[in-house]
């Protein structure tokens, strides 16, 4: 693999946002189970990034060990490139296997490299150990581990107790590791490879304005207010994310967000331009974005005897309907009915419960739940309050 990023599909700094989430999730340890080189396999990683892996989970006879690269009697080289976030071990080296680790960054892991029951003398040249927690390398075979001229995350070199002063990742014994060199630095911008918040791009200035440890010139979304660079309008400020009226001025500083010539204080659809303001049943909600209809509200009836129980669209009834109940004002009359007709997507075949506004002249179901649900058996026995509510 040349040039590839193995990540969690959780991690959306990469490809975009994999798992459709938003910013609800982000890429963390262990939340895949790492690359796997079986006994006798052989393979190149160059210029790649392994992260986010390790999860623990049984593979066969054992379990992958939290490990993003597990080696298991294998020939692998692994040069120019980032494992980093492992559940534990960035590369696990196990048994006969005689890899080559060159130019790399182990970072951010527990174990940058964990030596378990080799018996092959393991050579490591040129790479960079920063902010393992436990150890850069830990050697539990019985080869010697030779990590001479590698860098540790501090001039001092590496912590152990051969190295009083050294402050850099722990060793364990059995690893040689003097001499060693200074600080890699892959993107040549002065600043170390443990300390630079873009490790391959060119940032001198470590700019990262929402403060997440991401540098801005690889930060997918910079001002860190959940929408990527690329689809944010204003992707230097972390308060606006929204033109309605491509003004250029944000939602939340626009005092006309649909631009058409209403302040938004006054405008009866401020998200929609409807600069004539027509809002013909006077609700408050111009005709552009009510979404009732907008007919005028019709006058009272002056028939003191009427039907009810009819549809909003005056068609009878195709079924019995009685058990009806008036509110106080006479305005609103429930009843029973076992019509279908009376509103739109009554199919549940049983008796419902339906109220008539005589004065506005329309008939809505009640026997239906917050969403709508129709009921899925009778309903009756209805009562109304005094004001209708």
């Amino acid at each position: 693999a040349s040039g590839t990023v193995f990540t969690s599909f959780q991690d959306d700094s990469v490809g975009g946002d994999s798992n459709a989430d938003g910013a609800a999730t982000t890429g963390e340890p262990g939340q895949w189970q790492g690359i796997w080189y079986k006994p006798g396999s052989s393979g190149v990683i160059d210029q790649s990034t392994v992260r986010y892996a390790g999860a623990n989970l049984p593979i066969g006879h054992y379990n992958y060990r939290n490990t993003n690269l597990y080696l298991e009697s294998s020939d692998v080289e692994i040069r120019r490139s980032v494992v980093s976030y492992s559940g534990r071990n960035g590369i696990e080296v196990r048994y006969e296997s005689t890899p080559i680790l060159t130019s790399n960054l182990l970072s951010k892991n527990q174990y940058g490299v964990y030596v378990s029951n080799s018996a092959k003398e393991l050579i490591l040249f040129t790479n960079t150990f920063s902010k393992n927690s436990s150890y850069g390398i830990y050697n539990q075979g019985q080869a010697q581990v030779d990590a001479r001229n590698n860098a540790w995350d501090h001039p001092s070199g590496p912590t152990h107790g051969d190295n009083p002063d050294g402050i850099g990742d722990r060793v364990s014994n059995n690893v040689l590791y003097n001499p060693w060199t200074g600080m890699l630095d892959r993107d040549n911008d002065g600043i170390a490879d443990g300390a630079d918040n873009c490790v391959d791009d060119l940032n001198t200035n470590q700019h990262d304005q929402d403060a997440d440890g991401i540098g801005d010139i690889c930060d997918n979304d910079r001002d860190g207010d959940g929408v990527y660079n690329q689809s944010d309008p204003f992707p230097d400020d972390p308060n606006e994310f929204v033109d309605t009226d491509g003004d250029n001025i944000g939602d939340e500083a626009d005092l006309d967000d649909d631009g058409d010539g209403v302040p938004d204080i006054v405008d009866n659809c401020p998200l929609l331009a409807n600069p004539r303001q027509l809002d013909d049943d006077t609700d408050g909600i111009g005709n552009e974005c009510d979404p009732t209809d907008d007919t005028p509200v019709p006058a009272v009836p002056t028939d003191p005897l009427q039907r009810v129980s009819i549809s909003s669209t005056d068609i009878e009834a195709d079924d019995a309907s009685g058990a009806a109940m008036v509110s106080a004002s006479g305005r609103f009359i429930t009843f029973e009915s076992e019509a279908t007709n009376l509103v739109s997507n009554d199919s549940n075949t049983v008796k419902d419960i339906f109220i008539r506004d005589v004065e506005l002249g329309l008939t809505t179901r009640a026997s239906i739940s917050t969403s709508g649900t129709e009921a899925d058996d009778q309903s009756f026995s209805s009562d109304i309050s005094d004001n209708g509510v």
